[in-house]
């Protein structure tokens, strides 16, 4: 609301009902008065005497005797400050307790039913009465109730008062043993009128004075501010009093104690009238601090004044004088404060009395109801029934029994009523009518009356009619909750939800209200509300709607304090209890999140109630401890966050939310890390732990070793364990026949042992999720870290980058090392930065630490290369490639590379090995060889030989990988001109055994079982043999090649081109003819080839019938796809060294034999060789044989070769003849050369019957082929000719002015039919349309024809 609004409405305060209340008995509690202590000696400070100006003299009034002037009292020392300590202790308990009153006057207000504020104050009044008592109870009071509850909370300030009250018996003491004997002086007091109106002055003050502390709460709660900020109010004016109580001295001095004290009275005055028009809690909390200030200077200087109005041995007890006398006001004032607020509201509690005439109070807005109760009646309520209202009222009489009697007219009622509200104005203020609701108008209030005794009327008759009970009920709760607003939803509920979407779809299906009655000034109505529901769950206690509608009111925003909590829950309860088990799923949801909205304890009773029957909502319940809105309980939280992860890992649940176990695991090292003082142990205490469990480890093998020794059952009853640790719990056999689990004080979220947590990460995570691990590890660091323990973190860190066998999980453990280790040295950077002069001591153990830490980190920035290395090889030993990454990374260093290479060699599976593990050996021998990685070292040779022979007994994975030991070894040899020795290493590796029929590919022998037949080894060393040995010695070798069978044709190719060197051809010759014999086909070709063009070159036709035979058992199984070159070269060999003849029938055979892809060009170059050899006309039968054979393509081709070769023997119409021949297989669309060389044909040789008919031929033809798939391909076939083909038709089309006419002419049909075709064309094809136009196609009239 506005400042500027006139009026003041009273809101309701919301205070959360402590779980003792919800729990526990109900009663309520009322201070008792503490024990009044023995009167003390009384000392009133007396004006200082002429020679001393600043000390003040104490004089004690004694029972006899005069006064005298005692020393003064200490100023300063221990005994001083102890003084002060105790008066702070003992104004802490009388002032500091009273000035808190107010946050106990909003208790009441809100837990004591029907009890008035009048009556409330009187309870503050009868307290007796600091700034620091009354800045620290409500803070007290507000923290402990929500959680301990009211009585409790009671207790716990007595204990803080008594711990205070012990603090000032131990501190203070009187210093004065004499006492005074005079009498006390009332006579005097009265007959001293000044005494007397300064002590009826501060009656009056009084009265006034503590009303904004005692309601100061109260009003912030009307006004809309929260519980939990409420009381800072009066936190604020208590704890600013202290400014004032200290300026109220300052300020005496200089003016005068008096003139400060009245300045005070009437500022404080004027800030007690002004307080209740703060409309903000901002306001508030200014206006409360300025009357802080005033008020606390207004306390301290009461004792000033009256030792200038009394003698001053008589200061003392005029002071207690007028302070009786103005404790009358004290006393009463509070309470009448509250009595005005009943009655007028809040603005007027400063004045006592009301200024305003617009002004609406509480009380006379609470005064309107309760409507509904007692039941209106026409005898209670003669404005209930009119005249309109007369027949009606006979009609139900004479009907009473009828149910559509009453259900007509309470509707026609209901809507009479309805259309009068709509046009119904309020008479109050807006505010006002905020607060009433739908009930802020006369009219709305008649109409519910009227409602009321219809239904009521109706009930009588019908008391179980669920309809009725329902109409009824949503009536009232319309006219007290307000106009529900229904919540738009997408897509209906289904029918049997889980409980975590019936959660969801509550949330989304709860209504909101427009225009609720308040739940203060409504009270009375709210009651009767509730009245209803129960008188109708009495007839219908097992219908579900009307228990879900009964507990939807607990949800409103206006519902009363005293309903929306412990009632409500009871509510539920009932509701449970009474409705059978297979409802109760629609009365969990409302009720699970009516405890959210609670928060504290009544959430987790409630939660933990239904996860008894149901955990399958444990997540969501986490998610609840861990919120801020209620007192965190991450313990909790992570006990049963890790319960579910060993659950899901088990397989004995399935998260709702699709997590996995390892998500779930990392769940609970989230709040692990969030929340690590409250979660888990330190340090100390985990090292302690893991030593029980290594200690109970040991006494359990050494128990189980005695078990199996002794052979006897352990302890048990019937063979079943007994459990001992845990709370009790009922054990009852499970169908799948398991054992229940025994009890783990871990996965307990009551137990309030904390968890060890390096014991859980390595036993349920590191053990687990070993490619995992990055996470886990990074969290146990973050751990320690957060705990202060920064060498455990680095430890940490380091055992994680140790065993983790992934590059993910490596980068995210190093990444959080190297963040930490920034961190750190940031940390000690600013600690340096910040440090003083004085500090060289600690700033060079500082520095010392800073270079420490910043080594450590240039440190591992250089390691991570071999970090990274490490995992790779932890993930796959067996690596080789990883090996040599390693020996690079080391550079130089040749200790370091010897070492890494050792290592590899140890540590390396040969059978499991990646590629090249062969080569670590030859790399490793090269190493010595060369003198180190350095090159510094002299080269060692004979290190580098055992190397070799070493590597040479590995059975490596393949032959050929020890086929290159051996290799290489020879090679070493050869680079320090060893031959000798390089042809020996070889004669080693190659020694035949005497088993020759060993198989190569045999897996189950040893490599160097099988090594005699590696052709690598034999290649290297024939080479080797040819390069340095006599050609007796590379014969031999070649000759062993071929006799363990293990050449190929290279092999073969480059023996015979060795003796062929050296002149042996004959034995040559005898090679390639043992190659032939070893190999078929397609190597034998490649060796026949050779072998015959060597031959011929050699012999010519010198060996003419040898060479034939030698071509004949070349081609006799030669496949077609190889033959051509032999029969090409074949025909060579009789062409130039034979007989044409022969040469011509080899050419015949060639056509026959090769495969139909090289067919046309056989015959091509057999008509080129009978053309050169017996003339054109020789070549006819040619043609026409390929013309059969052919494929379609070809023979178009070889058509057009054919009718070309007639046209110059001048054969014209053997050349028509085979153009139309070859016609039925060209396509006009696709072979437009064929038709255009024809067409050519016929404009030069042909007269105009022949070029019609070649038209009539080509649309015979092109009817042929116009088919979908052939236009399909034709289409595919033009794309891929491309733009050259139509540039070229373009020109034919210029130079045939006929054609391009022909094509202009796009009449009659697209085609006609044929006399003769290859396919039958029905009339329907041809008579139909085309689907697309051929740009080719040629269209003549029936007149060309």
């Amino acid at each position: 609301m506005a400042d500027s609004s006139p009026t003041s409405i009273t809101h309701p305060p919301s205070y959360a009902t402590s779980l003792d209340e919800q729990y526990q008995d109900e009663k309520l509690f009322t201070t008792e008065s503490l024990p009044t202590e023995k009167e003390k000696e009384l000392i009133v400070i007396v004006d200082p005497p002429p020679d001393d100006g600043l000390k003040p003299w104490l004089l004690v009034v004694e029972n006899e005797g005069p006064a005298k002037d005692i020393d003064s009292p200490p100023d300063g020392g221990l005994r001083a400050w102890l003084l002060v300590i105790g008066a702070a202790c003992a104004g802490f308990c009388t002032f500091g307790f009273a000035n808190a009153f107010g946050v106990f006057q909003a208790y009441y207000t809100v837990t004591i039913s029907g009890a008035d504020q009048f009556k409330i104050a009187w309870i503050g009044s009868l307290e007796v009465g600091s700034s620091l008592g009354g800045s620290i109870v409500p803070v007290i009071v507000r923290k402990l109730y929500p959680s301990v509850g009211f009585k409790w909370t009671i207790r716990i300030l007595g204990f803080i008062m008594a711990f205070a009250l012990a603090i000032l018996n131990l501190t203070v003491k009187p210093r004065i043993i004499k006492k005074h004997s005079d009498k006390f002086p009332l006579s005097q007091f009265l007959r001293n009128k000044v005494l007397m109106t300064y002590a009826f002055s501060g009656t009056t003050m009084w009265l006034g004075i503590y009303v904004p502390l005692a309601f100061f709460d109260v009003y912030a709660l009307s006004i809309g501010v929260p519980a939990s900020k409420s009381y800072l109010v009066l936190v604020t004016a208590n704890a600013t009093s202290f400014l004032g109580r200290l300026g109220g001295g300052v300020l005496a001095n200089p003016f005068g104690p008096l003139n400060v004290y009245m300045c005070a009275c009437a500022t404080t005055a004027v800030l007690t009238i002004v307080w209740p028009h703060a409309r903000s809690f901002g306001t508030l909390e200014v206006v409360a601090a300025l009357y802080g200030i005033t008020s606390g200077m207004f306390v301290s200087l009461i004792p000033a004044p009256t030792g200038a109005m009394v003698p001053k041995h008589q200061a003392g007890a005029a002071l207690g004088f007028s302070s009786t006398i103005a404790g009358f006001g004290a006393l009463v004032g509070i309470p009448i404060a509250g009595q005005v607020v009943e009655h007028y509201g809040f603005k007027y509690t400063g004045v006592y009395a009301a200024t305003n005439d617009e002004t609406v109070s509480v009380g006379s807005l609470a005064s309107l109801f309760p409507l509904a109760f007692p039941i209106p009646k026409p005898s209670t309520h003669p404005d209930l029934l009119t005249s309109n209202d007369i027949h009606r009222e006979e009609d139900l009489l004479r009907n009473a029994t009828s149910f559509r009697q009453w259900w007509s007219s309470i509707h026609s009622t209901k809507e009479n009523l309805t259309a009068l509200q709509r046009s119904a104005t309020s008479p109050h203020p807006p505010e006002v009518s905020e607060r009433l609701g739908q009930l802020s108008t006369p009219i709305a209030r008649t109409a519910l009356q009227r409602l009321v005794y219809l239904f009521e009327s109706a009930l009588v008759h019908f008391p179980t009619s669920f309809k009725l009970w329902k109409a009824y009920l949503q009536v009232r709760m319309s006219f007290v909750l307000g106009r529900p607003i229904k919540p738009k939803r997408a897509g209906g509920r289904k029918k049997f939800p889980e409980m975590r979407e019936a959660l969801e779809d509550e949330e989304i299906d709860t209504l909101s209200y427009d225009g609720g009655l308040d739940g203060v000034l409504g009270w009375e109505e709210w009651k009767a509300l509730v009245a209803v529901f129960e008188r109708a769950l009495m007839w219908l206690p097992n219908m579900p709607r009307l228990w879900l509608m009964y507990t939807s009111i607990f949800t409103h925003p206006m519902c009363p304090p005293p309903i929306a909590y412990t009632h409500a829950r009871r509510t539920f309860d009932r509701a449970l209890r009474t409705l059978p088990p297979s409802l109760h799923g629609r009365i969990w949801p409302p009720y699970l999140l009516w405890a959210e909205s609670k928060g504290g304890e009544t959430t987790v009773r409630v939660y933990q109630r239904y996860l008894r029957i149901d955990p399958s909502i444990t997540e969501r319940y986490v998610a609840i401890l861990l919120a801020d809105k209620p007192t965190p309980r991450p313990l909790e939280a992570a006990k049963l966050l890790l319960s579910l992860s060993r659950r899901a890992t088990r397989g004995e649940y399935t998260s709702p939310e699709g997590k996995s176990p390892y998500q779930l695991l990392c769940d609970w090292l989230e709040v692990v890390e969030k929340h690590p003082e409250e979660v888990g142990l330190d340090a100390e205490e985990s090292d302690a732990a893991a030593a029980e469990r290594k200690r109970e480890e040991e006494v359990a093998k050494a128990r189980d070793a005695q078990i199996a020794e002794d052979a006897k059952e352990p302890v048990s009853v019937h063979g079943k364990l007994i459990r001992f640790a845990g709370p009790p719990t009922t054990v009852v056999a499970s169908g799948d026949g398991k054992e229940p689990r025994p009890y783990d004080e871990d996965e307990d979220p009551k137990s309030p042992r904390r968890l060890d947590v390096e014991k859980i990460i390595r036993q349920d995570g590191l053990a687990v999720y070993k490619d995992q691990a990055g996470r886990l590890w990074s969290g146990l660091a973050t751990y320690w870290t957060k705990r202060a323990e920064f060498d455990r973190a680095k430890a940490t860190f380091e055992a994680g980058l140790a065993e983790v066998v992934t590059v993910r999980d490596f980068t995210q453990i190093f990444d959080a090392y190297a963040q930490f280790s920034e961190t750190l040295i940031s940390g000690l950077m600013d600690l340096m930065a910040g440090a003083d002069e004085d500090e060289d001591e600690d700033v060079a153990e500082t520095e010392k630490d800073l270079d420490l830490q910043m080594k450590e980190f240039e440190e591992l920035m250089d390691r991570r290369p071999f970090l990274v290395n490490e995992v790779l090889l932890r993930r796959n030993p067996n690596d080789v490639q990883e090996w040599e990454k390693r020996i690079v990374l080391w550079g130089d260093n040749d200790d370091k590379v010897a070492e890494t290479y050792t290592k590899a060699l140890s540590t390396i599976n040969p059978r499991k090995s990646t590629a090249n593990f062969h080569m670590l050996y030859i790399n490793f021998a090269r190493f010595y060889e060369e003198g180190g990685a350095s090159k510094t070292r002299q080269p060692d040779l004979d290190s580098a030989r055992k190397i070799m022979e070493k590597a040479s007994k590995v059975n490596f994975r393949t032959v050929e990988d020890l086929a290159e030991i051996w290799c290489e070894w020879a090679e070493m040899e050869l680079r320090n001109e060893n031959y000798e020795e390089a042809i020996r290493v070889l004669q080693r590796g190659g020694a035949i055994p005497k088993n020759t029929k060993i198989n190569y590919h045999d897996q189950s022998l040893p490599v160097q079982a099988r090594l005699f037949k590696s052709l690598k080894l034999w290649s290297f060393y024939v080479d080797l043999e040819e390069s340095i040995g006599t050609v007796e010695t590379t014969k031999a070798v070649y000759d062993k090649i071929l006799e363990l069978r293990i050449a190929n044709a290279q092999i073969i190719v480059n023996y015979a081109m060795f003796l062929e060197e050296n002149k042996y051809f004959e034995e040559s010759f005898k090679v390639y003819e043992r190659g032939v014999e070893l190999f078929t086909y397609p190597v034998a070709f490649e060796i026949w080839n050779i072998y015959l063009a060597k031959f011929v070159k050699r012999y010519g036709g010198k060996k003419l019938e040898r060479a034939r035979d030698l071509f004949e058992q070349a081609l006799e199984q030669c496949p077609e796809k190889h033959c051509k070159p032999l029969f090409l070269m074949y025909a060579q060999l009789e062409e130039e060294h034979g007989l044409a003849k022969r040469a011509m029938n080899i050419l015949d055979r060639a056509t026959q034999a090769v495969a139909d892809t090289d067919k046309f060009d056989m015959y091509t170059i057999y008509i080129a060789k009978a053309t050169a050899n017996y003339g054109l006309p020789a070549t006819r039968p040619i043609y026409e044989k390929a013309i059969e054979v052919l494929p379609n393509r070809e023979t178009a081709k070889m058509c057009l070769r054919f009718a070309a070769m007639e046209r110059k023997l001048g054969e014209i119409d053997r050349a028509r003849a085979i153009y139309a021949h070859a016609s039925q297989f060209c396509d006009p669309r696709v072979d437009t050369k064929f038709w255009h060389e024809w067409n050519a044909f016929e404009m030069e040789s042909g007269s105009e019957d022949t070029f019609r008919e070649m038209l009539r031929i080509k649309r015979s033809v092109q009817a042929q082929y116009n088919t979908e798939a052939s236009y399909l391909a034709a289409q595919a076939v033009s794309a891929r000719q491309g733009v050259a083909m139509d540039a070229e038709a373009e020109s034919k089309l210029a130079a045939d002015p006929m054609e391009a006419m022909e094509r202009s002419t796009a009449k009659g049909p697209a085609f006609v039919a044929a006399q003769k075709t290859a396919t039958n064309v029905s009339q329907q094809e041809v008579d139909g349309p085309v689907p697309q136009a051929n740009a080719d196609e040629i269209q003549i009239d029936d007149e060309d024809l």
